[in-house]
């Protein structure tokens, strides 16, 4: 387990709280907090504007790296999401759409509990989504450097009409140097 968030508190070795590389300002809410006996890092934006939080792990990812958490769509109003950035070795890869729903891009949106799974291997990321209803839907993307190394942005935003509560829990990863 990478952080289960057992001490309530954000472990500042393994995660930072950052802007999205469009440097949009931070939700309403959002940090470690006790939610149903689960320890999850929340976030929650209460009025209606464009707001995002993105928990990036201080670890570096790279070939044979698996990276998984579960997140809870809680409630959710106009545009809004769940997006996943990729960064490293001069290259930026925001996939877009993969929660929620944000200028016509239309990804699962079921309250409840998903669950992502993130894994680097033969020269690409492949993403698998699995939905509150089961449903798995799975891409690839190429890397630009296969022996680079990559930062993950997991990111929840409010688009100019919407407003959203996400949470994630129950962090994993089998980090290729761990």
């Amino acid at each position: 387990v990478y952080d289960d968030f057992e001490s309530g508190e954000l472990n500042e070795d393994l995660w930072e709280i950052r802007r999205d590389p469009e440097n949009q300002p931070f939700m309403d809410e959002y940090g470690v907090r006790e939610e149903n006996d689960n320890r999850v890092f929340h976030t929650q934006q209460n009025e209606i504007a464009d707001r995002r939080v993105c928990l990036v792990p201080t670890h570096m990812f790279r070939e044979g790296d698996r990276f998984e958490f579960d997140e809870n769509l809680v409630s959710r109003e106009g545009h809004y999401g769940n997006l996943i950035i990729f960064r490293g070795n001069g290259w930026n890869r925001q996939i877009i759409g993969v929660r929620g729903y944000n200028n016509g891009v239309q990804g699962y949106d079921e309250l409840g509990w998903g669950h992502t799974i993130i894994e680097f291997s033969n020269g690409e990321v492949r993403v698998t989504r699995i939905a509150p209803s089961e449903e798995v839907v799975s891409w690839n993307v190429e890397l630009p450097n296969p022996n680079g190394e990559y930062e993950i942005y997991i990111c929840s935003f409010s688009g100019h009409n919407g407003r959203v509560h996400y949470d994630c829990l129950l962090y994993t990863s089998d980090a290729a140097d761990e």
